[in-house]
This record gives C-alpha cells, sequence and structure tokens, in this order.
C-alpha cells in the first residue's frame, strides 16, 4: 500500500500481511496525537517504510510499551509475529520509539530513531536484526531484553542513561556499532 505524502492523525494497525511504503519519510507521517501507539503490527510478514512515526502517548506513571509506542510488533500474550521490516522511517516523539515483543525475525533497519523516552526495545523475542540505525538524543537508546538477537552498525549516540542495555538477555551479538 503505497501512502502518499501527508500527515495522519490515527493509529495504524496492521492485522494483516502488507507492506506500507510512505512517499517520503520527511513528507508522509503518522501522528499518534499523544495517545497510544501509533502503528501496531499484529500481523506476520509485514514491511513498514518511509514515514515519519511521532506522538504516540505518554505513560502516566508506569512502563506500558503496549499502549505507547511509535511502532508497537506485538500480537499479544501467547501469540507470536514473524518477519516485521521496519526500514527506512524517522521515529520521534514517543514513549518508545519501536518495541518488539513476543515476535521473532524481525528487522529494524535504516531509520533515524530520535527524541523518545527510549529508542528501540526488544522483550522476550529473539532473532531480530537492529542494524544500521541512528539512535540518539533518548533518554535510553537500545534496550535487549531477550536472547538471541542482533545490534549491528549503528550510531548510538547523546542518549541521556545508556546506549546499548542488556537486562536479562542472553547470547545476542552487538558489534560493529559507533555509541558515544
Amino acid at each position: 500500500i503505497k501512502v502518499y505524502s501527508g500527515i495522519y492523525y490515527e493509529h495504524v494497525v496492521v492485522n494483516k500481511s502488507v507492506s506500507l511504503i510512505g512517499e517520503d519519510r520527511s513528507t508522509t507521517a503518522i501522528d499518534g496525537s499523544r495517545n497510544g501507539t501509533a502503528v501496531h503490527v499484529k500481523a506476520n510478514n509485514t514491511m513498514i517504510r518511509e514515514f515519519t512515526i511521532r506522538k504516540s502517548g505518554m505513560p502516566a506513571t508506569e512502563y506500558t510499551p503496549s499502549t505507547d509506542t511509535g511502532i508497537l510488533v506485538f500480537a499479544g500474550y501467547g501469540q507470536t509475529v514473524t518477519n516485521t521490516t521496519i526500514t527506512d522511517n524517522n521515529v520521534r516523539d514517543n514513549y518508545a520509539g519501536v518495541f518488539i515483543q513476543h515476535s521473532n525475525g524481525s528487522t529494524v533497519v535504516g531509520n533515524k530513531i530520535e527524541k523518545n523516552y527510549f529508542g528501540i526495545g526488544i522483550d522476550e523475542a529473539s532473532y531480530n536484526n537492529i542494524d544500521r540505525n541512528t539512535v540518539s538524543n533518548n533518554n535510553g537508546g537500545i534496550w535487549l531484553g531477550s536472547g538471541g538477537n542482533s545490534v549491528s552498525n549503528n550510531t548510538i549516540s547523546s542518549n541521556l542513561a545508556y546506549g546499548v542495555r542488556l537486562d536479562g538477555s542472553y547470547s545476542n551479538t552487538v558489534n560493529g556499532n559507533h555509541i558515544e
């Protein structure tokens, strides 16, 4: 599905295998209006490309990624999403920029992820590839809370609390990143 330039004030739920491709990431925006998740991927074999994803909700007290994310890849507890590609997007001004939960085989590549509370999070998800992104000016950069994932060739800078955080994780590969 080709999406023409413009600002779309909505919450997109992707529940079928589809490719959503914006005309140009600098002129095609999905704006969550500071409420909930802007793009929620629930289906296998999907692609989100060439968008600005911005202004998800912000939790009042507790960390709640399933309701406050720029791009959330999560079908529900007991379900798994596979093979999501998130590429060439600007993801900014969200609580979580990209959050992958209970989902395997996702690729997050070539995105500019900035000015979120935290940039990229992976929880209880394996075989995901985080590659060649710019993750900057967030509170936290990239957080891994699971195993078997790869974080490579990213530029991670000017994040307040951490660049890459491994928390309760195992067998992840973190290499070739520029972290400052």
